[in-house]
C-alpha cells in the first residue's frame, strides 16, 4: 500500500480569473502537438493531457476557438472542468506549489 503526503490549496483568485482543468484525448500527433502548444501558453503546470490553467472568460473562448476547429469529432475528446471558487483543492504526490500569486498556500 502507498500513501502520498498530501497538500491542500486554497484559492483565492483574481475577480476575473477561474481555475480550470482543461483535458484531451487526440489521435493525430499533429494536432495533438499543435493543442499542446496552444494550452502550455495559457497554464502554469500541466501532466502529458493534463492542464491546470487560470483563465478569464475571454481567454476561455480563446482557446475553444483555437482548438474546436481542429478536433476530430469521430476520434478526440477535449474536456474544460471549471472549478468553483474558494473551494480547496487537495493534492497528493508530488504536487507543486501553484503559481498564481493571489492564492493561499497550505502545505
Amino acid at each position: 500500500m502507498v500513501f502520498f503526503n498530501s497538500t491542500i490549496v486554497v484559492m483565492s483568485l483574481k475577480p476575473n480569473n477561474h481555475f480550470y482543468l482543461l483535458s484531451y484525448d487526440i489521435s493525430c500527433h499533429n494536432t495533438r502537438s499543435r493543442i499542446c502548444k496552444i494550452l502550455q501558453s495559457y497554464s502554469y503546470q500541466w501532466q502529458k493531457s493534463v492542464y491546470e490553467c487560470y483563465l478569464t472568460p475571454a481567454n476561455c473562448q480563446n482557446i475553444k476557438n483555437q482548438i474546436i476547429p481542429q478536433l476530430n469529432k469521430k476520434t478526440d475528446r477535449f474536456l474544460i472542468i471549471k472549478l468553483p471558487k474558494n473551494n480547496p483543492l487537495i493534492t497528493c504526490g508530488i504536487a507543486l506549489k501553484p503559481a498564481e500569486n493571489n492564492m493561499i498556500y497550505i502545505g
